[in-house]
């Protein structure tokens, strides 16, 4: 009566500590710092430069810091393959989730598996109850009443100590 269904109960203990120990070692935030990555780098990049009806200030034209096409080309490259390198980063970290997901998914279904066994074995323990209630503890406490023998009324005291335990 003590491990009936204790193989269930730990098939499902596995398995819930199995996912909880996936969800306790994820790190939640590649992808965010990937995209807080890609706003910085964007924010870096001065579209005001690329005005062709801005026109240099005064300081500027008197110095001759005008900004070439050239320089203005260089810097898009830059930032174009930074981007590249954090649209990577993305499609690996979206990987990850869908492996990830599909792992969750596996341990899911093997938990619902060992949920339904457990409720099999509920529902054999149930049925087990039914049957001491109705048919053996009547007819062992009616033998017990009729011959006053005591190693039948210790048997009697042993069936319904078993069927407590049973029932808890």
């Amino acid at each position: 009566i003590l491990f009936f269904g204790s193989k269930a109960q730990e098939q499902l203990t596995r398995i819930s500590d199995q996912m909880l120990e996936g969800v306790r070692n994820k790190d939640v935030g590649p992808a965010g710092a990937s995209l807080n990555e890609m706003v910085a780098v964007l924010r870096g990049f001065d579209l005001n430069d690329l005005d062709p009806s801005k026109k240099p200030g005064l300081l500027s034209r008197l110095l001759g810091k005008t900004k070439p096409l050239v320089k203005i080309i260089q810097q898009y490259e830059t930032v174009r393959n930074q981007i590249d390198d954090i649209s990577d980063a993305l499609e690996r970290h979206k990987t990850q989730l869908l492996t990830d997901i599909a792992g969750l998914d596996r341990l899911y279904n093997a938990n619902l598996d060992y949920f339904h066994a457990l409720e099999l074995y509920i529902a054999a323990g149930e049925a087990k109850l039914r049957q001491v209630d109705t048919e053996q503890l009547p007819a062992m406490a009616r033998a017990v009443a009729a011959d006053d023998n005591m190693i039948e009324a210790q048997r009697l005291r042993d069936l319904r100590a078993s069927r407590d335990d049973l029932e808890r």
